[in-house]
């Protein structure tokens, strides 16, 4: 579909007025619209139809693009709406009108801007990682920028909703652009926040440089250099990020740089000190030797990072006692509470159906809580807050919120 096609051909999405069509992706097709109720201008990305097979594929695409509307970050796009109309599923988010892969191919990035670029992203992928969120698809295309110049990320959690959905078809739809994929990815492995550092890597290598470090006449053959070749040197200019990117690309994750958080420490410790007027006041000479500057910031960062996580768990551990100490007081005070308030039963006086539920419910929900079972614990509060809610289900919903690990 062109810019210039007739606006016949435009799809019909009830409280918006659709402008021009500006975009199409391996699964959508992004629309310039205006949303009515506000009078802003936003972007709609409607989902093409052979992503879904089935109506509970659809359901659960829904669910998980409306669980990303959750994620509140300076560097995350912003969105409005996840809905349906008739046949079409929709997202809708803040119309932002430059992505990166036009500066990157018009010329106009700097490394200062290359390094401002992955500090934001950063930033990004290490609020949304310990939310539970892996990105699967970052590139250049999936980085816009505001008019104030302010780097964000879009599609968090679609990529996640659609691979969760969908598999490999004819049409060929996949999760993940070769050219910024990871080993672990194109393998079909299991992913976690070192895929999406590795895909960070990839995209720093080519704003520096203006080509991607691998590519080829085939998809296949793209992902069979990310598995088997080095990565590739660096202009003279940028060398001094060579040793930054190899961490950040290294073949084997666990020789990775391991988190988000790391990689921030690195780029605030070693890679601004990486400019060449700046490395000559630090007497780092040779790129052996930053090699082995960068090499201890990583070690340093990492080993930072893994020991406040050591401390937050013996603190998560400290909580969880005091949690179940709570939720068997509230436990005796519900038993008594119950055996106060009910008189003697008569021939034929009984609880109602419902509330007999609800009371289960909650004491489940309580139980699984001493027993530091929060998912249990979650399934049966959320079973409870179906049928009415109380003063004793909203003391356990804030302990357990408490509760909740951060992630990492």
């Amino acid at each position: 579909m062109k810019h210039n096609e007739p606006a016949a051909k435009l799809p019909t999405i009830p409280g918006y007025k659709i402008i021009r069509h500006i975009g199409k992706g391996g699964y959508a097709d992004v629309y310039q619209c205006i949303q009515e109720k506000f009078d802003r201008v936003v972007a709609v990305k409607v989902i093409l139809p052979y992503t879904f097979r089935d109506h509970k594929v659809r359901k659960r695409f829904i669910r998980e693009a409306e669980t990303a509307t959750t994620l509140d970050h300076p560097n995350i796009v912003i969105l409005y709406d996840v809905g349906q109309a008739d046949d079409l599923y929709y997202i809708s988010m803040e119309y932002l009108p430059q992505n990166l892969k036009n500066k990157i191919i018009t010329g106009s990035f700097s490394a200062d801007n290359a390094l401002i670029t992955v500090k934001a992203i950063a930033s990004a992928l290490s609020y949304a990682h310990r939310k539970g969120f892996i990105h699967r698809d970052i590139k250049p295309e999936n980085i816009m920028f505001r008019e104030d110049g302010t780097p964000v990320m879009v599609d968090f959690g679609v990529a996640k909703a659609v691979e969760a959905t969908t598999k490999i078809t004819s049409t060929g739809l996949y999760i993940g652009t070769p050219h910024y994929m990871s080993p672990e990815q194109a393998q079909g492995k299991k992913l976690d926040a070192r895929a999406d550092i590795y895909s960070l890597g990839v995209l720093f290598y080519e704003m520096l440089t203006g080509k991607v470090p691998y590519d080829a006449e085939t998809p296949v053959a793209v992902i069979l250099k990310h598995l088997q070749y080095p990565v590739p040197k660096l202009p003279e200019k940028v060398s001094c990020f060579q040793a930054l990117i190899q961490h950040m690309m290294a073949k084997d994750r666990t020789k990775r740089i391991q988190s988000c958080d790391s990689l921030l420490k690195i780029l605030d410790a070693g890679a601004l000190k990486a400019r060449p007027t700046v490395i000559s006041q630090n007497h780092i000479d040779t790129p052996q030797e930053w090699e082995e500057e960068m090499f201890s910031i990583v070690t340093d960062a990492d080993k930072e990072v893994k020991h406040q996580r050591h401390w937050l768990r013996r603190g998560m551990l400290a909580l969880f006692f005091a949690c179940g100490l709570a939720c068997g007081l509230l436990l005796h005070l519900l038993r008594d509470k119950t055996a106060d308030s009910e008189p003697p039963a008569t021939a034929g006086q009984t609880l109602n159906a419902e509330e007999q539920r609800f009371q289960t419910y909650k004491k489940q929900a309580l139980e699984a809580m001493q027993d530091q079972d929060l998912e249990r614990a979650r399934y049966y509060l959320n079973k409870a807050k179906t049928i009415r809610e109380d003063y004793e289900l909203g003391k356990l919903e804030g302990l357990l919120e408490a509760a909740q690990p951060t992630g990492e």
